[in-house]
């Protein structure tokens, strides 16, 4: 793989290219790595399918391909500019960092408790033992429980961050596929 690897690498023209040559390069370290692993060690003279040696010269050299690639795209991301939904302009890079802290609000928003209303009442009877009357006396305890956020405040919250993280999303993967890493 030494020589196909680095070319490979070389020849990769666009971000969306270079994102699917690193998830290959990152799927054959994780191949190399399993092999080293059980090449490491054998009894006696019954030696493993692959050379140990051999085996971890390959992966300093895959290692070293996915390290230049992801050194390309991060020069990209950082050079190219696009602008976002709302009209900022930002780097690749930023869109990225939105996109992800955005995907986490969305998943915030979910968890969130929420309730019909933005408070409610809750009673619950007691019943108490008063010392002076000497018999049992049932009470009435009141617990409102308020909410910064109705359920239907949450879902429209959530179908907007849906709606912001398909534009995001769109915007990446086009800019991707257009933007040209550097040599």
């Amino acid at each position: 793989m030494s020589k196909s690897t680095t070319t490979s690498v070389l020849v990769v023209k666009t971000v969306a290219q270079g994102l699917r040559v690193c998830k290959q390069l990152k799927g054959r370290i994780a191949e190399l790595d399993a092999r080293v692993r059980k090449s490491a060690t054998w009894v006696g003279d019954d030696k493993p399918a692959f050379d140990f040696d051999e085996l971890l010269a390959e992966r300093v050299e895959v290692v070293a391909s996915l390290v230049t690639l992801k050194e390309r795209i991060a020069k990209a991301n950082a050079a190219t500019t696009l602008t976002l939904p709302g009209g900022e302009v930002a780097t690749l890079h930023g869109a990225v960092l939105r996109y992800e802290e955005t995907k986490g609000l969305k998943a915030l928003y979910e968890q969130l408790p929420t309730q019909v209303a933005a408070s409610r009442t809750d009673e619950r009877r007691q019943v108490e033992y008063d010392e002076e009357a000497c018999r049992p006396v049932a009470k009435v305890a009141k617990t409102v429980t308020h909410v910064a956020l109705t359920e239907r405040g949450r879902a429209e919250k959530v179908e907007e961050l849906k709606k912001l993280l398909a534009d995001l999303d769109a915007l990446i993967q086009d800019t991707n596929h257009t933007t040209v890493l550097p040599t």
